[in-house]
Parts: C-alpha cells; structure tokens; sequence
C-alpha cells in the first residue's frame, strides 16, 4: 500500500471515531521505539521499554524497536520472558551511547536515518539515558517531519555527575538533553520531581511534561507471612567499591550489632568475589548470602521469602527526583520497604504517604527503624498490607495503557488529521 493510500486508510476509520469502536483507529498506527536498553538486557530502563513495547502493541500499534549492537545481550539470568511475549521485531545497530565514542557517530546517525525511513513510523520514542540516543532520534525525527515523545528516566547530567568530572562531558549532555527536550512533542518522566528538575534545569513548558512512572511487570508469586527467611533483601547492580555497596554495608553492620542473627540478601552483584572479602572483613559473610544478576521472572520468588525491602540512593539532594523500579517490586510482594537517600525527594514521599515503610538520610536513624519493624509484628504487617493495596496501581500494563489512552492515543489522532488536512 502506498504512503499516501496509507493515510487515507487510517483517516477513513478516524472519521468513524465518534460513532464506532476506536480500537479500528489504531489498527494501522506505526510506533518506533529507540531504547538504549531493550531485552534481554537486565537493566531495569531495558524492562521499561521492554514493558511499553509489548502492551503498546496490546493496543493494536504496529510497534517495532531499534537499539544499539551489544555482545553479551545472550548472557545466562538475563531478564527473561515467556518467549511468546516478546514478538516485537527489534533492530540492532551501531548508536552512538556516549560522547567518548564520538568517532561512531556518523554510521550511527546515517543507520539510524535509514531504518527510520524503512520503518516509516508515525510515531518515534526514545529514551533517556543517555541523551546521545534521544539527540540524535529527536534531530532524524523532526528531519524526517515525525511526532517525537521523549521518555526521560533520569537526566543525561545526572548520570555524568557521578561517573565524569570533565566539564566539556557535562557541557555536551547539557546540550544535546536540551535539544532533545526542545523538539519533543511529548515528554514522559517518571516522578513529579524529575519534571520539575527538567523544568528549572532547562526551561520546559510544565504542559509538555507527563507523569509516567515505572512499575512492576512479573507475575507475582505466592505471597506467603509465615516464611520469610532474610531480614533484608537488596536487589540491584552492585561493585565492592560502588557508593552504594559502601553505604549498605555500614547499614548492615549497624543492624547486627543489635541482632546478631539477622540475615540479609543481596542480589545482582557483578563482582561476588569482590564483595565476598569484603564481608569477611566486616565479619557479616555468616549473615548476608550474596547473589548474581536473576532473571527477571525469578525475581518474585527471591523476594517472597524476605520481610524488608531495601532501596539505597545518593544523598545528594540533585537526585531527590529518584524513585527506582525496584521499590515497585518490593510493593508488588508486600515488602515494607527501607530507604536511605537525600532529606527530601519523591522516594521519601511515595514511602510515607503510602505509609510502606521507613525512611532516613541517616544510616543509624534508618538502622532503628529497620530493627523496629523486624521486632514488631504489627508494624510490619501494616506496612505489608498497605503495599499491597497499592500495587495494582503499578504494574506496568495498566500504566502503559493509561500513557496511552491519556498521551500517545490523542498524539496519534492529531498525526492523522494533520496530515489528511494538508
């Protein structure tokens, strides 16, 4: 079918919107996602693109996906799906992820045109980190006359404020997340705090900015209050030497010194061996029981069988903005959650006002309050029976589907009648 026969197609069913079914508007709608993560990487961003590729197409969108060629993508306990969920047809090409690989950036820009003008989407999302991809993504679309959303996830100068101390790095994510922003029709960001951070920071229309938050996207498992063997779980990419390794293990010396016989679980180490003398040097490898990166659907069952979630994030009071995925999942099986973090920022609020666990910027403040919930039953299970009054407000279908009906439905309709009305 030619382009053009192509837009009448969908304009014809757009005329009947107000009297039949819009499921058949969809129908023949194009999405191109461009996902700097995508499965089976076992990042939690490549679980969000993950999430809004397969329940897109739930929607009837035509949804095909680009990210870029990585070696080790077949690696054992990588997150992993029925293999019928994931029939999204993905693209991998050389794109350009960080400024100190500049040298790829002319395959990366022309592949990326190329597959762009293939796919003929009419719609193109992309998301951040790092804004290398979104930047180039933004400038093809709007090249190309396409409707661009953005989905920020944390800023590109966040993530370089603490892996880079070289100004001219900080300089460029400045640049190219600003230009990014700028051409984008719509922007998604995950808490209330991140769109006030992209507002101030670089000066973003409020009405531009939708609330999209993360979630939680695995079946859960049996959810059981009688045997919950680990204290405290942790689930997340960990280096002996990492800020937050440091940070949690202090945590965990803290609580044994009052319980001695606690137990604790820690899962996504990239270096076991690592932090494996690391703990025998602070005497706790009888009580903390250390785990590679799971597969994803494994994850329930890991967590299941643990009475508090802990979520560990900079003190820095810039990531005040943060809310990671993993708190989601800690709600999903009804784990009071546990956070060290800045004074003030979206974690603290979503735990407090939902009132699912305890919260500090203090490591010995945090410690009482853990112990607290560990030797009072009834603290616990009301923060435990609260996460799970909240959890179906957070898997990631229904979320996808409200950005949808509330965001990317309107946005689609207004392609169809922009381009039938030249």
């Amino acid at each position: 079918m030619h382009n053009k026969d192509f837009y009448i197609y969908k304009h014809l069913l757009f005329q009947d919107i107000k009297f039949k079914n819009t499921v058949q508007f969809v129908v023949c709608m194009k999405m191109l996602l461009v996902w700097p993560y995508f499965y089976p990487e076992p990042s939690a961003a490549a679980v969000r693109g993950n999430a809004f590729a397969r329940y897109l197409k739930q929607q009837k969108i035509q949804v095909e996906v680009v990210a870029p060629i990585k070696n080790d993508l077949h690696v054992e306990n990588r997150y992993t799906y029925e293999e019928e969920e994931i029939s999204i047809k993905v693209h991998r090409i050389p794109l350009l992820m960080d400024t100190k690989d500049i040298t790829i950036f002319p395959i990366s820009i022309l592949k990326l045109k190329k597959l762009i003008k293939k796919i003929n989407p009419d719609i193109i999302m992309s998301s951040s980190t790092p804004a290398t991809i979104t930047w180039q993504t933004a400038h093809l679309a709007k090249k190309l006359k396409i409707p661009f959303i953005m989905d920020v996830r944390d800023p590109y100068e966040s993530s370089l404020r603490t892996a880079s101390r070289k100004p001219i790095r900080h300089k460029i994510a400045y640049y190219v997340e600003k230009k990014s922003l700028q051409q984008a029709k719509l922007i998604f960001a995950v808490t209330p705090q991140l769109r006030n951070l992209l507002i101030e920071t670089y000066g973003i229309t409020k009405n531009n900015i939708k609330i999209v938050t993360n979630g939680f996207d695995f079946k859960k498992a049996e959810i059981s209050n009688e045997t919950r063997n680990n204290d405290l779980v942790f689930i997340g990419s960990l280096t002996a030497l990492g800020r937050n390794s440091q940070n949690i293990i202090r945590l965990l010396e803290k609580i044994k010194e009052t319980l001695p016989n606690s137990s604790f679980k820690i899962i996504g180490c990239k270096h076991k061996d690592e932090l494996t003398i690391l703990l025998k040097k602070k005497q706790l490898q009888n009580n903390v029981h250390l785990e590679a990166p799971i597969a994803h659907h494994k994850i329930p069952d890991h967590l299941s069988d643990s009475k508090i979630g802990l979520v560990v994030i900079s003190k820095d009071p810039f990531f005040g903005y943060q809310l990671p995925t993993k708190t989601y999942e800690y709600v999903a099986m009804g784990l009071p959650i546990a956070a060290l973090g800045a004074k003030d920022g979206a974690l603290k609020k979503f735990i407090e006002e939902n009132e699912i666990g305890v919260y500090s910027n203090n490591e010995n403040e945090l410690t009482k309050k853990i112990i607290s919930i560990l030797e009072n039953k009834d603290i616990w299970k009301k923060f435990h029976e609260n996460a799970l009054k909240i959890a179906k407000n957070y898997t990631r279908e229904d979320i996808t589907k409200r950005a949808f009906d509330r965001y990317i439905k309107p946005l689609l309709e207004s392609v169809v009648w922009n381009v039938n009305n030249q």
